[in-house]
């Protein structure tokens, strides 16, 4: 364990601090959603129906229906243990911080946008969605395709087992903290309503934030090979973040990159 991630995990209450050291690892979690509380996910995602909690209180952080205090509490948890990350970016104001704690005010910003009746589950994966990624080194899995999808499964795992055990110790019953795991996991994408609110986040963050230097990091590679890697993240949206992504402002030729990966509309 780090001195960063103690420094970090200072003023977490301390059931949540004992649970986090060590980080737990949980190499299969398998989950299953009820559908009637998927269903009425659903519903509260999109607007058609009251999102209730107990004692709510508005958060913060992001504008949207009421939280509760628990909520607050595992917020805290998750941007203690991000601001221990020891590598650093501009966070666009001028800035440099943590880098998955920037990442994590990136989702949160964005998530309101396309979803303004995001329920307290979605905010709370938002959120956790890159909890401290950088313990899970890419350089610890081999090179090429199945390397990087064992370090992707791995990541995976550490996110969903520290949101898991944050979400044990803020008070959350185990309906919402499976499923939780459940989104942070990417499990049900096209099925589950929110799976699939929390992928077009993912979408749109990234072309938004990360495309620029994605593309200038891999000036090794032609357009028709940045064009394959582009769709397959677009395969992953739907309308709802197809139609955010060619609103995002981009240099031209990024633009016209961005452009040809979408699906052509009808």
């Amino acid at each position: 364990r780090s001195a960063e991630t103690d420094a970090a995990t200072a003023s977490i209450p301390p059931a949540i601090v004992t649970n986090l050291h060590p980080l737990i690892r949980e190499d299969s979690l398998n989950h299953t959603e009820i559908p009637a509380v998927n269903e009425k996910r659903r519903k509260i995602l999109m607007g058609g129906e009251d999102h209730k909690t107990d004692r709510p209180r508005t958060s913060a952080r992001m504008t949207g229906p009421p939280t509760s205090p628990r909520y607050d509490t595992a917020i805290a948890a998750i941007d203690r243990l991000n601001a221990a990350d020891p590598r650093m970016e501009p966070d666009g104001s001028g800035t440099r911080r943590a880098r998955e704690l920037v990442y994590s005010d990136r989702m949160i910003e964005c998530l309101p946008r396309l979803y303004p009746a995001a329920s307290e589950c979605l905010r709370l994966a938002a959120r956790a969605q890159h909890i401290c990624r950088w313990q899970i080194a890419r350089g610890d899995f081999p090179l090429g395709r199945e390397g990087y999808n064992a370090w992707r499964a791995a990541c995976r795992d550490h996110h969903s087992a520290l949101a898991r055990r944050i979400m044990q110790d803020s008070g959350y019953p185990e309906t919402d903290i499976a499923h939780v795991v459940k989104l942070i996991r990417k499990e049900e994408l096209k099925r589950d309503a929110e799976s699939q609110a929390l992928e077009n986040v993912v979408g749109v963050v990234f072309v938004t934030h990360y495309l620029e230097d994605f593309v200038t990091g891999h000036g090794d590679y032609d357009e028709a090979k940045l064009l394959g890697i582009l769709r397959k993240t677009m395969r992953k949206l739907d309308g709802v973040g197809h139609a955010a992504i060619r609103d995002i402002p981009l240099p031209p030729a990024h633009k016209a990159l961005v452009e040809k990966s979408l699906p052509r509309t009808a």
